[in-house]
């Protein structure tokens, strides 16, 4: 199992997981209310492309050039 801690835009600090099979979650409120958020999709992204995730990310920037 993967873990990251990512501090989004507004400052607040998630732990996302990565289960076995590769399924992500994050702690927060959007991912627990819709099972899906920025933080996730992002890991993802990152993950797909091999890519080392950032530690702060906001949703303004350009995550991939």
């Amino acid at each position: 199992m993967n873990q990251w801690i990512i501090i989004g835009s507004g400052g607040n600090e998630y732990i996302l997981t990565a289960d076995l099979n590769g399924n992500i979650s994050c702690q927060c409120l959007g991912f627990v209310n819709y099972e899906k958020c920025y933080h996730s999709s992002y890991i993802k992204d990152c993950i797909a492309n091999k890519v080392k995730p950032k530690k702060i990310i906001r949703r303004s920037i350009k995550i991939f050039d």
